[in-house]
C-alpha cells in the first residue's frame, strides 16, 4: 500500500474519575491510497467516496467531512486538510 496522504485527527473521549471531568485527547490519521482511504476505525474504497469538505470553526480546530456511499463521517481536525482533498481529486 502506497500512502498518497495522511491527515492527523483527533478524538476527544471524556471520563469521570473521582468526581472530576477529564477530557483525553488522541491523535489518530486518516490515509489516502491508491484504492482506499481508512481511519483508525473505517475503510472506504475509493469508489464509495463522494465528496470531502471541511469548515474551521476556530483558529485552532475545524471538522472534515467525509461524504461516502455509508453516509457522512465527521473528523476533527488541526491542521488544513486541502493537500489530502486535492490528492483525492487528482485520484478521480
Amino acid at each position: 500500500m502506497k500512502v498518497l496522504a495522511n491527515l492527523p485527527y483527533i478524538t476527544i473521549s471524556r471520563t469521570i474519575q473521582d468526581n472530576i471531568q477529564h477530557h483525553i485527547e488522541e491523535e489518530h490519521t486518516l490515509i489516502l491510497s491508491h484504492q482506499y482511504v481508512s481511519s483508525s476505525l473505517e475503510s472506504f474504497f475509493l469508489e464509495e467516496v463522494l465528496d470531502m469538505s471541511y469548515r474551521f470553526f476556530s483558529g485552532q480546530l475545524g471538522i472534515f467531512y467525509l461524504h461516502t456511499t455509508k453516509g457522512m463521517f465527521s473528523y476533527k481536525v488541526k491542521q488544513s486538510p486541502e493537500n489530502f482533498i486535492q490528492a483525492f481529486k487528482q485520484l478521480r
